[in-house]
């Protein structure tokens, strides 16, 4: 469907509009000069209507079709993994213009005992009890040191439950992406 909007708008809208343009001018007897000057100034407005909004448009498209490649991924590798358990640290890594966070977890209760899964977009280490989870967030590594306990996916939700030492609660979309650190940053929590 994005193909045919893109086609439409950037392809045969312009096209269509030149066509009329030329028609129109020679059935009002204007001269060719007027002719190839009004073609080109709807030409001329077509590009830079392409520049302008054709970068947010394909930006967007991209983006939905990246959404549900990742989603795809998640949904074959990664849910059917449940896991809670005690915070034991939050590490901090810096990538590119952001910070990333890893939890690491001591893992209380879980429907697997040992998972690895590392992608160019995602990853999930949970080997001798202790998960190793990347997150991508607004919260800040210091804020999320504030959380003792985590419940991760419970009932397939794709949500990241986290508690704090006073039984407040905070919720994260779960999705496991680490924005392409390092594989060797999936053995920071010290389980190899």
């Amino acid at each position: 469907m994005e193909l045919v909007i893109i086609i439409g708008l950037f392809i045969i809208l312009p096209l269509v509009s030149v066509v009329c343009i030329v028609i129109n001018g020679i059935h009002s007897g204007h001269s060719r000069l007027k002719i190839i000057i009004s073609a080109a100034v709807s030409l001329l407005f077509f590009v830079v209507f392409s520049i302008v909004f054709g970068r947010v448009f394909l930006n967007s498209f991209t983006s939905n079709r990246f959404s549900k490649k990742l989603d795809k991924v998640f949904e074959q590798a990664y849910s059917p993994i449940v896991f809670e358990g005690k915070i034991l640290s939050v590490q901090t890594v810096s990538h590119k213009t952001r910070d990333i966070s890893i939890l690491c977890v001591d893992i209380d209760n879980s429907n697997t005992s040992d998972f690895y899964r590392f992608d160019k977009y995602m990853g999930l280490k949970i080997k001798d009890g202790i998960a190793v989870v990347p997150l991508v967030t607004s919260y800040t590594s210091e804020d999320l040191r504030n959380y003792s306990y985590v419940k991760v996916n419970e009932n397939h939700n794709k949500k990241v439950i986290l508690s704090d030492y006073n039984g407040k609660t905070d919720t994260l979309w779960l999705d496991y992406c680490h924005e392409g650190i390092d594989e060797s940053y999936m053995n920071i929590c010290g389980c190899e």
